[in-house]
Parts: C-alpha cells; structure tokens; sequence
C-alpha cells in the first residue's frame, strides 16, 4: 500500500526501519499489501484522526483508531464489506462449500452464566434447546466485525485430531489463543457459503483480508492479490507453499445451535518461534504458490 500523505509514507518508513523485529513485521503488511482499494486508502489518508507525525508510533495509533471506527463496528457493516470501498473480492465461490471459523468461548460463557462442561455436554447430548438459547443470548453481544475463517476442506485432517483446538491454533496463525496460565474454551462454528451471502446486506460478504481489516499484528502476512484468497501465516515454520492454508474474512451470521460443531480447549500456549524466521519462510512461501517470486522484494 503506497500513501500519498508525506507524512504518512514518512512514518511507515519509520517502521520499515524499527529494528524491533514486531514493529518491522507490522509495517512491513502496510508496506506489501496489495488488496486495499484506492478508495478505501483515501479515506484512511484522509478522515480526521489524531494529529499525525512521521512517527510509526503515530501511524499505529491511526490504524488502531480507523480499525475500531470503521471495521469493528455495531451499525453499519464494515468498510471490509461496503461496495463503495471496492472490497478485495475473491470472486465466485460455490454455495455450498462449507466454513469453519474457530470462535473463543470464555466471554460469551461468562456472560451468559454457564461453564465449559456445562456447554460441552450440551454439545454432546445435541440439546438444541440449550445450545440455541446460548446463541441468542451471544448473538446480541457479537457486533458486525470480519471473521477471519477458512473452508472445511482445508483443515479436513486436523479436525478429526484429539488436539484438533491446539492443531487449528498453530495451523491458522491464531497466536492470541495461548494457554499460557489456563486452558482457553472454543467452539469450532461451520457454516456454508450461501448461510453467509443469505445474511449479506452488501454485494461482498466474503473478501481477501487486508492489513486494515484488524489492528497491527505481527502474525497476519498479506498474500499477493493474485491468489484471490489469503494464505494463513502458521505459529510453526512453513515447509513449503502446499502447507498454507487459505483465509478469508465473512461477513456476519447469526449462530444457532446448527453452527456450534465442536466445542474443546486450547491447552497448550502458542509456539514461539521467531517471528522474523516464521514470516520469511511465509514469504518464500506466498512467492512459490503466487510465481511472483518478486512480491516482497
């Protein structure tokens, strides 16, 4: 993504130069996303926010503040989604293949008063009446931000693992999923392609992510456009492009008990690799599957 604003393209400079290998990788998504449209980049540049320096410190507090005005919001539909931004689309896909998205449970459970095992057996014994009474009450507390999610098949063989919470963690790049002082409860939620786009109230409800769909994050890695879907960045060392794993983001569906498939607990924390070795074999990586062996040089 290239800016127009001097001072804008000077504070991602600042970043491209951090030695703070989090900071690099931050602005390096800035620096190699392909999937903003020019409309959407000019109103970033150019909606009133902060005063701005040529600091990357100031450039993350606008990305920060734009992300919760603009995408994590409880009204309109997100500007990921709005055709007037141009959404990154990722064209046709058949109705009915089937998404998965691994969703966090603490919260929702807390608020809605019950506890793990509790929502587990329910999930066991197939107690739709329970299950659904759970997804009303969690429904009118999601807001209308992206789900980053995957297709079924992509994750097929994981799924079907005891660990498969921990599995899909690591495999889909989800590094605030760590058990580091106690187990986190997920539901693993399914849903289909048309459950999405019959729920869609613009012309766009699946798109290609990009670095201005969530706030700075050193795990997400923007994929060349070329390859119509993202491509998740694993908590462990990519082996080759055929171990990457598509991404997309959905626009909002309201869970019935249908969608709960699986219900378990993270209960490992998340790898620890070096983050600046993890994304240069992601690079490599998104280079091979793309042919663009020049994206991100």
């Amino acid at each position: 993504m290239q800016f127009e604003d001097n001072e804008l393209d000077k504070a991602l400079q600042s970043g491209l130069a951090s030695l703070d290998a989090n900071q690099n990788a931050q602005a390096t998504n800035v620096h190699l996303e392909q999937g903003v449209s020019d409309e959407r980049r000019k109103f970033f540049e150019d909606e009133a926010f902060a005063p701005l320096s040529s600091s990357w410190g100031d450039l993350t507090r606008r990305h920060i503040d734009y992300v919760n005005r603009y995408v994590k919001t409880d009204l309109d539909q997100p500007h990921t989604f709005q055709d007037t931004f141009a959404p990154n689309d990722v064209g046709d896909i058949d109705h009915a293949q089937l998404i998965v998205r691994l969703e966090g449970l603490a919260r929702p459970m807390w608020e809605f008063g019950c506890t793990f095992d509790e929502l587990k057996a329910a999930r066991d014994a197939d107690d739709t009446v329970f299950l659904d009474e759970f997804c009303e009450f969690w429904n009118q507390r999601r807001d209308l931000r992206p789900a980053f999610s995957t297709l079924l098949s992509e994750v097929k063989d994981e799924i079907d693992q005891i660990d498969w919470a921990d599995a899909l963690r690591d495999l889909l790049g989800l590094a605030h999923y760590s058990a580091n002082t106690a187990p986190e409860p997920v539901a693993l939620c399914k849903y289909s392609v048309a459950d999405v786009r019959n729920e869609a109230t613009t012309g766009f409800p699946i798109t290609m992510p990009t670095v201005l769909d969530s706030e700075p994050w050193e795990h997400y890695f923007p994929a060349p456009k070329s390859l119509q879907f993202g491509r998740a960045m694993a908590l462990t060392p990519c082996d080759g492009d055929e171990n990457l794993k598509v991404e997309f983001l959905n626009s909002r569906v309201t869970y019935s008990h249908k969608n709960i498939w699986k219900i378990g607990m993270i209960v490992t924390p998340a790898p620890t690799s070096d983050i600046s070795d993890l994304r240069a074999l992601h690079l490599l990586a998104l280079q091979i599957a793309s042919g663009d062996h020049t994206f991100g040089t």
